[in-house]
């Protein structure tokens, strides 16, 4: 803690398989730093997901306003292409174009509209979970997955952004049934490390088993598929 300005800088800096072995590292130094970087993420986890117990069970709720900045920034987007539409269809009396930026302007302001006030809440049943979207407080969808049909979870990237150097990936995390269907489970993750630390979350919490690799099959930690690794929960 010094005065000043404060300095907040991140770097994604992709790291790959290969045959080699660092001679600088010990095992030791490795798996440390994987068990602090996991702690980090748990407890950014943690501050995001409101993990509650109710009559029926464990729940997830993800309130309305979590996109609270991203949604104004939309918005006024949307409303400077709406104003542009309205100029040059009343002031330059060019329709088409006019149109075309006015529509932009609606869908980007109707998105940003959906974005700020959705809610999503995962609730633990006696066999699975059940999700529901409400707009506004209103249900608009949702699904109910049994347990024993859930193959699996998968991250998936959902939006980006950038504030000056700054760029933010966001993850949404799916629980791909037996049938290869998808359903969303639970929202807005920063970055791919939290996506999966949210994952082992869930499946820990909501008792959602995931395969084990054999022998044979390789494991990626940040694939796509949260699998449980031998020895570890």
């Amino acid at each position: 803690e010094i005065p000043g300005t404060d300095l907040d800088r991140d770097y994604e800096i992709p790291v790959y398989p290969t045959g080699e072995q660092s001679r600088l590292l010990s095992g030791h130094a490795l798996e440390r730093a994987r068990s602090a970087q996991s702690s980090l993420d748990a407890e950014a986890v943690r501050k995001l997901v409101n993990l509650d117990v109710g009559p029926s069970g464990k729940r997830l709720f993800f309130p309305m306003g979590r996109y609270l900045g991203g949604g104004i920034g939309g918005l006024l987007v949307g409303a400077t292409f709406a104003g542009a539409g309205w100029f040059l269809v009343v002031q330059e009396g060019q329709k088409f174009f006019g149109s075309i930026f006015g529509a932009v302007g609606a869908l980007i302001a109707v998105f940003c509209v959906y974005l700020v006030f959705n809610s999503l809440e995962v609730v633990q049943t006696a066999t699975g979970i059940r999700t529901t979207r409400r707009l506004l407080g209103i249900p608009i969808g949702g699904t109910e997955l049994r347990r024993d049909r859930i193959a699996g979870l998968e991250k998936k990237s959902s939006m980006q952004t950038q504030s000056g150097g700054k760029h933010v990936v966001y993850y949404d995390i799916y629980a791909r049934v037996l049938a290869g269907d998808k359903h969303k489970i639970a929202e807005g993750f920063r970055g791919e490390s939290e996506a999966t630390a949210a994952m082992a979350l869930i499946a820990r919490e909501f008792g959602i088993r995931t395969p084990v690799p054999g022998p044979n099959d390789d494991y990626d930690p940040l694939g796509d598929d949260v699998a449980a690794q031998p020895g570890k929960g």
